[in-house]
């Protein structure tokens, strides 16, 4: 095999061994763990000896990822998310799909089903489709690399239009392949979920205006978003007698705010008192 997959995980001991049984054992595989959980390290590295994690400090989805290409030596990443499950065949067909091309590709992409294509298509503006975030492909090291890998101001979401719309204009082509991987929705465990959905709200606000601040500059973005700010301002006082909901909403007010002062994404789920209460 020309390719090393590279998944980032966060909590997500539930999920991650069934993920994992997807691969075959003849493919490397390099977990970036951001939880710095040693005790899954120990568990996995004994359990799959083509598995290898590296134990790394929660900066978001674009530093982990990068940190994982960095560590690869191979032609190819493959990087899925750890709740995606491709199936068992994918690597090998990827590579197939990539030998047949002659490399003349950006990034390979595998859909899920509502996305699914019965052939190679080249999407030609990724990035203006809702639907076309991507978080299981295929792509050289080298191009990787050639683009600057993910940009690490993200924590979570939009580094993946972000990184899409940097590859087409690189004149790399995105290509989607007829083959899918099935979805199992959220990779941490459910005693997070609520902490887990804060931290969603909050980073979803801010790399919203930071994408549309890339794109279209500092007053066009806060005309986009001033009105999330002004609906969120609205549930604040509709949910009033309901703290639990008022808090996510508080939490996108907040997200935005930083982000309208130019401040880093620096929120993170505080997991820990969390689990000390429960």
């Amino acid at each position: 095999m020309n390719t090393t997959v590279v998944i980032v995980s966060y909590k997500s001991d539930k999920k991650i061994y069934h993920n994992l049984d997807k691969f075959d054992k003849s493919i490397n595989v390099l977990i970036i763990e951001n939880s710095k959980d040693l005790h899954l390290k120990r568990i996995i590295e004994k359990k799959y000896k083509n598995v290898r994690v590296k134990l790394n400090e929660n900066k978001g989805y674009a530093q982990g990822a990068n940190l994982g290409a960095k560590l690869t030596k191979s032609k190819y990443i493959f990087f899925c998310s750890s709740d995606n499950f491709i199936k068992k065949n994918t690597i090998k067909k990827l590579e197939y799909f990539a030998k047949q091309m002659r490399d003349n590709f950006g990034i390979l992409a595998v859909t899920d089903k509502k996305e699914s294509v019965s052939k190679i298509t080249n999407v030609k503006k990724p990035w203006k489709k809702k639907e076309n975030g991507i978080s299981c492909f295929l792509i050289k090291r080298k191009n990787f690399f050639k683009i600057s890998g993910f940009d690490e101001n993200f924590f979570l979401y939009c580094e993946d239009r972000d990184f899409t719309e940097r590859l087409v204009k690189a004149k790399l082509s995105f290509y989607k392949v007829p083959l899918t991987f099935k979805n199992k929705i959220g990779s941490h465990s459910k005693k997070y979920d609520y902490q887990i959905l804060l931290n969603k709200n909050w980073h979803f606000m801010w790399s919203k205006f930071y994408y549309k601040r890339k794109q279209y500059g500092y007053i066009i973005a806060l005309l986009i978003t001033m009105p999330y700010l002004a609906n969120s301002c609205i549930k604040v006082i509709q949910f009033i007698n309901n703290p639990k909901n008022s808090r996510i909403y508080i939490a996108r007010i907040n997200g935005l705010i930083n982000a309208y002062f130019l401040k880093k994404a620096w929120y993170r789920p505080n997991l820990t008192k969390y689990e000390k209460k429960n």
